[in-house]
């Protein structure tokens, strides 16, 4: 009998222990996942629920989870976007010298990060539907393999053409300048995009939808302070009878630089200032408008400003 267990504990200690563990409770926080189409976009990785790294993943499926048809091609099919090769400022001021700091790069629009399971959604989503997508995926590490079936919806949401950050507006004297801020809400900024050529139509029309006319003096420059032209010196400005016309160049987003100078002074965030001239209005007094925004798909915005408090003087 001494002998029988003496053989046990030789037969035990001669059997390879199980190495590492692979947890039960494998998700992704971040589910459903929530992205703008268009934009690179990535998750945090996987929840290993303790497993031994490196915790590998792999997808195995997408489906679009409305009508559960299969897309993997979809989402595989490489597409080509124009990309940063490097930062840009204010000293890249031609298109010649824009030119070399970006590119066009091949992308697909959804990848699983294979070390950690990061989901990765790029710029090539635009090549995509918006809606919600269901992924299956493989996660794997030494000790063995699972799989997740249904393991995150992808919320690809409606591509944001633009983005309003800031608007002010206030009317002042025509002489000694003495300023009164006005409320902000009452400022309209009616923005627009349609498909067609890089250019932004600027408007800015009265109470009654009357234009302003910038070829006819009525809206200038308010000082040294920057309009879209000191942030697009690529082209030249148009002024018309019903507006400004500023054609911008193919980039990820416009404008492409985040500070300009005039003169000394630095200027951030793409701020725009004009004046509609106050011999212009029927309130004889400047309106100064003030905003910033930033352009996040390409084509032909036409971007109106409602001045609610003027109507524009008969010439």
């Amino acid at each position: 009998m001494k002998r029988f267990y003496i053989l046990i504990l030789l037969l035990c200690a001669c059997k390879k222990p199980v190495e590492g563990y692979l947890g039960e409770n494998i998700y992704y926080r971040n589910n459903p996942f929530n992205v703008p189409q268009g934009i690179a976009t990535y998750s945090d990785p996987i929840e290993s629920d303790g497993s031994t790294n490196p915790l590998y993943a792999d997808l195995l499926q997408i489906r679009n989870k409305a009508t559960g048809q299969i897309v993997d091609s979809l989402f595989s099919a490489v597409q080509n976007v124009p990309v940063y090769l490097s930062a840009v400022t204010f000293e890249d001021s031609t298109v010649a010298l824009l030119s070399k700091k970006l590119g066009d790069s091949l992308v697909k629009p959804f990848n699983v990060n294979h070390t950690g399971g990061r989901l990765e959604l790029t710029q090539a989503t635009n090549y995509v539907e918006a809606g919600t997508y269901t992924i299956d995926v493989n996660v794997f590490n030494m000790r063995g393999s699972r799989t997740l079936k249904n393991a995150c919806d992808i919320i690809i949401n409606p591509a944001t053409a633009f983005d309003l950050t800031y608007k002010a507006w206030s009317k002042s004297t025509l002489v000694g300048e003495v300023f009164t801020g006005m409320d902000a809400s009452a400022l309209v900024v009616d923005v627009q995009r349609v498909a067609g050529p890089n250019k932004i139509i600027l408007k800015f029309v009265d109470k009654n939808g009357t234009p302003f006319s910038p070829a006819k003096g009525e809206i200038i420059k308010r000082g040294d302070r920057p309009t879209l032209s000191n942030w697009d010196p690529y082209f030249p400005e148009i002024k018309t009878d019903s507006g400004y016309i500023y054609e911008y160049p193919v980039a990820p987003e416009f404008p492409v630089f985040s500070q300009c100078f005039i003169g000394s002074s630095a200027w951030n965030n793409y701020i725009c200032y004009y004046r509609v001239a106050g011999q212009f209005t029927d309130i004889n007094m400047n309106i100064n408008p003030v905003f910033t925004i930033k352009y996040l798909l390409q084509g032909t915005y036409t971007v109106t400003i409602h001045l609610s408090n003027v109507v524009r003087k008969q010439q």
